[in-house]
């Protein structure tokens, strides 16, 4: 008798505006299969990857409510474990939000998996990535603040230090293969020196570590 083999799936966190989330629906085929976010284009997403402003924090015991707006959608970002990095994260600042959508009391909210703060510049580049228009984003939204480097918060699955030094590897190599368009893929595999090079490339895309400017070139987030 042959028994078949579950495969766990680790799904793409989709790039998406947060009307997305406001717009779809919560959907549970059953209990063996994880939920989903049904979009209105019927596209199912398991994971997202949204960049947003957040207009109030509140912190109910170890509960942690971040409101967010990207200037398609306004959404709650909820965390129920303690988290002392998330002290840092105040209001008026943009953070890059990794994680799933859940519902409690009929309300639509985002699970963390990762959340870090990022420069506010990052929020105009989302909008050119999603190829949003000015009448679909309300600019007036748009933070007003200088770019510059923040330190991250990053709430996540806990990671590997044996893993983060390969990354630290790629991102060196990508600032400096970047004169300004970023980086080519191909130029970062062809002169890294590490093993699984292409693979790390698109676990850090997942992550949010980096992005496509265009297809095949990469720069640091």
């Amino acid at each position: 008798m042959t028994m078949e083999k579950n495969t766990y799936v680790r799904h793409v966190a989709v790039k998406i505006p947060l009307r997305y989330v406001t717009g779809g629906t919560f959907t549970q085929d059953d209990g063996e299969s994880p939920a989903y976010l049904l979009a209105q284009n019927q596209t199912k997403i398991y994971r997202l990857n949204v960049l947003a402003t957040i207009l109030s924090k509140e912190v109910q015991g170890t509960i942690t409510n971040l409101y967010v707006d990207d200037g398609t959608g306004k959404v709650v970002v909820r965390s129920f474990e303690p988290h002392p990095e998330l002290d840092a994260l105040s209001v008026g600042k943009v953070v890059l939000v990794i994680g799933k959508v859940r519902v409690y009391n009929q309300e639509k909210y985002i699970s963390p998996e990762i959340i870090k703060k990022v420069p506010a510049s990052w929020l105009a580049v989302r909008i050119l990535e999603l190829g949003l228009t000015p009448a679909e984003v309300l600019q007036s939204q748009l933070p007003d603040e200088p770019v510059r480097s923040e330190p991250t918060v990053t709430v996540e699955e806990v990671v590997d230090a044996s893993d983060s030094m390969p990354r630290q590897k790629i991102i060196i190599l990508i600032k400096e293969l970047d004169l300004g368009s970023g980086a080519l893929m191909d130029d970062v595999i062809e002169k890294s020196a590490l093993p699984g090079t292409e693979q790390l490339l698109e676990k850090m895309l997942q992550s949010g570590d980096i992005f496509q400017i265009v297809p095949g070139r990469v720069k640091v987030l």
